[in-house]
């Protein structure tokens, strides 16, 4: 340690330069004078430099420092155009580190001919400043770094994505044929049913005319039974068959005002006169297949006007507009839907009340429900069970050319 020291307090014959006073040691005296060069020679004149050596320093420190300037610039670019780059921060601190060691090198050739050596320590002062912050700020982020995926690993998973993907799309395929066979079948069953179906009814016609008078009376009221359970069989066949075409030949959308649609609906219902019904007076437009719109609301109202137990009726039609979609709202004070029955009236052919009660085969509000949810809406209903009903379904705006036949 004593011959360090020594070593330490020993002059250069070419490097001793006069004390010019103009730095007494202190801080303050040291920032005053930090860019200047006295009491220090420049370094061709201390010790004995050859030119190929000093050049060999300066040429190699110039380059170094070259080098370590083009990196932060590469640095700043990349992060400047990847916006949602991770460590961010730390990839700020590591060009500043780079760039800092890059002045220190950029000092050591200056000072050949420029010997501010208090400049070149303020520099390499910053730059261990800035190097320990750099690794207490690298060791932190290493397990993260070390979590990063591979890029074999991020391919191997866009693979495996894709392959999901294509599966997905197969068995998406595979359901919409299926679907359609189904309804097609449906169709072409109602269709088929049909006309066996009118062919009895006409055979009970024509017994009814030419032999009711010689038939005993438990015959007639067979017949009459008869009738009955042809008639619901019939509208069984033709509710199937409405709900097996929805979606289907409904045209193109096309501008609507949602009014105008109900106005159509309901006269097409003939309504009783106890029936009151109260339109929305709010205006508002869509692109909607009218066909399709107008379906749903001669459902809706049909419904409320057909399960009302008094002896008026008052039957509310609202709607709600925003951005995607139009929120429509069918109110009643009729008799009210349990809560725990909310979700079977939805169902095809499901209905709350006996089936020799009603007219109807219960798939008003299945039909509301498949045409609701073809265009990406929801349907909702909302009653306490003790009175009055409301039907909440969302309808788009602007209403796809594609529907969602899943």
């Amino acid at each position: 340690m004593g011959m360090l020291l020594a070593l330490s307090t020993m002059d250069c014959p070419r490097c001793v330069v006069p004390n010019s006073g103009t730095s007494n040691g202190t801080v303050a005296s040291f920032v005053r004078n930090v860019f200047s060069t006295t009491d220090f020679p420049p370094r061709w004149q201390c010790g004995t430099w050859t030119p190929i050596n000093g050049w060999m320093h300066i040429l190699s420190d110039f380059a170094i420092w070259a080098s370590y300037l083009a990196i932060p610039l590469i640095l700043v670019f990349f992060v400047r155009r990847k916006h949602d780059m991770p460590f961010r921060g730390m990839f700020i601190l590591f060009g500043s580190f780079i760039l800092l060691c890059g002045a220190t090198h950029f000092m050591e050739a200056v000072v050949f001919w420029w010997p501010a050596y208090r400049l070149m320590g303020v520099i390499k002062l910053c730059t261990a400043i800035v190097s320990v912050a750099t690794v207490c700020t690298l060791v932190p982020v290493i397990p993260r770094v070390l979590a990063l995926r591979s890029p074999q690993e991020l391919e191997r998973e866009i693979k495996k994505r894709e392959l999901t993907e294509r599966n997905l799309q197969l068995v998406a395929s595979e359901l919409k044929r299926s679907n359609e066979e189904l309804e097609s079948f449906a169709r072409a069953a109602a269709h088929d049913l049909m006309s066996p179906l009118r062919a009895i009814k006409g055979l009970v016609s024509f017994i009814r005319e030419d032999a009711e008078d010689q038939l005993p009376e438990v015959c007639r009221g067979h017949i009459e039974k008869l009738e009955a359970r042809t008639m619901r069989m019939q509208h069984l066949l033709e509710s199937s068959l409405a709900y097996a075409r929805v979606g289907m030949h409904e045209g193109r959308p096309e501008p609507s005002d949602w009014r105008e649609i109900i106005q159509d609906a309901v006269q097409n219902l003939n309504v009783p006169s106890q029936v009151n019904i109260d339109v929305s007076s709010k205006g508002c437009s869509l692109d909607c297949r009218r066909v399709a719109l107008r379906q749903v609301f001669h459902n809706l109202v049909n419904n409320a006007i057909k399960h009302h137990d008094g002896p008026k009726a008052a039957i509310a039609i609202d709607a709600h507009a925003g951005p995607e979609f139009v929120e429509f709202t069918v109110t009643d004070d009729g008799p009210g839907i349990s809560p725990k029955y909310h979700e079977t009236v939805l169902r095809p052919y499901a209905t709350l009340r006996r089936k020799d009660e009603i007219e109807g085969a219960g798939m008003g509000l299945a039909i509301v429900k498949k045409a609701v949810e073809q265009r990406g809406g929801r349907l909702t209903i909302e009653s306490d069970g003790k009175r009055g009903t409301c039907v909440r379904f969302t309808w788009p705006v602007n209403e796809p050319l594609e529907l969602n036949h899943g």
